[in-house]
């Protein structure tokens, strides 16, 4: 199945593309279980002493047991109750956190009880926690912990900003005022949210665009003709004419002052209005927050990796040209064919260790942002100029 296929339902979520199923299951599901291997103390005790012959040092010939010496026994219910009281103390904060009841039974048996209440803790954690998506229990000295991991589901869609629409709203009369009204909210996007530009070099969009502009300069066949040059050069001066407006700090500042001065006058007025109300409360309760300040932690080493086998959270949220015609279709189509070709999706993912430390962190900003930019991206998607 594609990953992008048309969605343009009536009523809906008109605009977007919706992603279908990864080529490949996610890989990066965590075990039950992290187990340090413990080296074994020696258990050889003091090596016997060589005095000299003499009788008087006779005594020093006696071998004594180690006063060091550990049985083994003792040291394996030490370690097991331990693990235990990590365990018990771990599932007490865990619990409390995600605000759910399990009992724990007494006493505590090693390794059976952690093996029948994980899959029981799992399958609770699932019903009753949105974003919960692993638990592994980690076992590092002197204790041991569970570890959750919680990912937000972006749906598998391309949030993909266009700008053109906001261009022609700005040469309307009538829908002049609601395009100031959203460079405000897309100045914010772009600047602080951290949206990427598809004329920005290093935007994964920007590539895709490029790449279609070789194609057309250096077809021989006539196979593209005059419209889609002209599609091409429309993407390139309407894209750089509003990221230099987006860049400038002005929209930003002007934010609450147009907001409260705005006045609809239609249903495309009212629909501006209301996501513009929505991205300004953002705005004000996380000023400082990035759309991808929960991406999930990679190694440098992992690089190549992610680059071959995973959709980063930068190639399906961007600012585009358009969302409409022969531009965009192809623009999908190459992005849907590199897809497919990914074994994993990267989604805002928060990692929470139950050890004791205050376990903080929520998306209440990365839900409520995505659902910002689809309404957005809705209403760009179904403007038409007057």
């Amino acid at each position: 199945m594609d990953y992008a296929i048309a969605h343009y339902n009536k009523g809906s979520h008109a605009r977007r593309k919706t992603a279908g199923s990864p080529a490949q299951e996610p890989r990066g599901v965590f075990g039950f279980y992290e187990t340090s291997q413990r080296c074994a103390a020696t258990t050889a005790g003091y090596p016997p002493t060589c005095p000299g012959s003499a009788a008087a040092d006779g005594f020093l010939r006696a071998v004594f047991p180690a006063t060091l010496k550990e049985n083994k026994t003792m040291r394996d219910s030490r370690e097991i109750a331990r693990i235990g009281k990590g365990f018990c103390t771990s599932l007490a904060q865990l619990t409390a956190h995600y605000g759910i009841a399990l009992p724990l039974s007494e006493p505590f048996h090693y390794p059976e009880t952690i093996t029948t209440l994980l899959p029981l803790l799992q399958e609770t954690l699932k019903g009753e926690v949105k974003d919960f998506y692993s638990l592994r229990l980690v076992q590092a000295k002197p204790i041991a912990f569970l570890v959750s991991e919680e990912r937000h589901s972006t749906g598998q869609s391309l949030y993909y900003i266009p700008v053109v629409p906001i261009y022609k709203m700005l040469r309307s009369k009538r829908h002049k005022k609601a395009g100031i009204l959203l460079l405000s909210v897309c100045s914010w996007l772009y600047r602080i949210v951290d949206v990427p530009y598809y004329r920005q070099e290093n935007a994964y969009l920007y590539y895709q665009y490029d790449m279609i502009k070789d194609w057309v300069e250096q077809d021989t066949d006539n196979e593209y003709e005059g419209g889609e040059k002209q599609d091409l050069y429309t993407a390139i001066t309407i894209g750089d004419h509003i990221e230099k407006k987006l860049s400038n700090a002005a929209n930003l500042e002007q934010f609450t002052c147009r907001l409260n001065s705005f006045r609809a006058m239609d249903d495309v007025d009212q629909e501006c209005f209301v996501v513009a109300t929505q991205a300004h409360a953002l705005f004000s309760q996380y000023p400082n927050e990035s759309i991808f300040r929960n991406t999930p932690f990679r190694e440098e080493s992992e690089d190549d990796y992610y680059d071959n086998e995973t959709i980063s959270m930068d190639k399906y949220i961007s600012f585009s040209a358009d969302t409409k015609g022969w531009l965009f279709d192809t623009v999908a189509d190459t992005v849907n064919n590199e897809f497919n070709e990914c074994g994993e999706i990267e989604e805002p993912t928060l990692v929470k260790c139950f050890n004791g430390t205050p376990t903080t962190g929520s998306f209440d900003f990365e839900r409520r942002v995505f659902n910002l930019m689809d309404r957005l991206c809705d209403i760009l998607y179904n403007y038409k100029m007057q």
